[in-house]
Formats: structure tokens, sequence, C-alpha cells
């Protein structure tokens, strides 16, 4: 009585095993640096919210501004009027950058006035431009532009 046995070989699961772990290996390599691109582009259109709600605070009550460091961010009223954070400033919030992401320009303080311009650590009109640069475990970077205007772009 001859009888076939179908099936796989020991040999031929080894295979298919030693593929599908080849594949799993560049697959999650390309996720995780698709993720850390991901979060980085996620932290920019928060920082730039963050930048418009400050400047529409400005515009609508009093000089806001925002304090930039190596891994946050701090939004505060700048009472005082020196168009910088300092101690009579009223701390409005302060934000830590997502896991991974750190600022390359840091520290960094943009006040808008009440026009919605930015103004410099002397509190000159339409002096300041600036960049933020934002950086990710990549090294793959994102600019934020603010015009001397106060318009903010990603690039």
């Amino acid at each position: 009585m001859d009888r076939k046995i179908n099936g796989f070989s020991l040999f031929e699961v080894l295979i298919v095993i030693a593929i599908l772990s080849i594949f799993m290996a560049v697959s999650v390599s390309f996720y995780t640096k698709y993720k850390a691109d991901r979060e980085l582009m996620r932290q920019a259109n928060m920082l730039v919210d963050e930048i418009g709600w400050i400047r529409s605070q400005a515009i609508a009550k009093e000089p806001h501004g925002i304090r930039i460091t190596l891994n946050n961010y701090t939004l505060f009223k700048d009472f005082d009027g020196n168009c910088s954070y300092s101690d009579g400033d009223e701390i409005i919030n302060t934000v830590n950058f997502i896991e991974g992401i750190t600022c390359a320009t840091a520290p960094q303080t943009f006040v808008f006035d009440r026009r919605g311009y930015p103004r410099g650590a002397n509190c000159a009109l339409g002096t300041t431009e600036g960049t933020i640069t934002l950086k990710n475990t990549n090294n793959n970077t994102k600019d934020i532009k603010i015009s001397r205007y106060g318009r903010t772009r990603i690039e």
C-alpha cells in the first residue's frame, strides 16, 4: 500500500519563516522611520497652532509670547512689556515636545504686539523674523518660519 503524505517538510517551513522574518525586520524599520517623521510633522503643526493662538491673544488682549527651549515651550503674557520672557510675566502653559523631538535652534523667544507683529529683544517693530527648527531621532528637520508680519508656515 503506497500512501502519499501531503504537507511541507521541516526545511520548507524554515525557509518560509526565514523569509517572513527578513520581511518583518524591513517593515518594522520602515515603520519606525515613518512614525518618527509623522510625529515631527505633528509637533510642527502643534507649534504653529500655538503660535497662531498666541498671536490672536496678543491682538485681542495684551502682548503674549512663546519661549522655546530644547525640549519644551512656554506660553506667557508679557506684562512688563520688555518683549522677552522674564520673571514679571505670567506663564499660561508649558508644553513638552513629543518624545524624540527637540528644537535645534533653542532657546528662542517671540513676543507679539497688539497688531500681531513679532517684536525683537529691544521691542523694535518689523525686525524680528525667525526660524524654529525641530529635529527628530532620524535627524530629519522641519522649519517653522515666522515672518516680520507674524505669519507662520512650515517648510
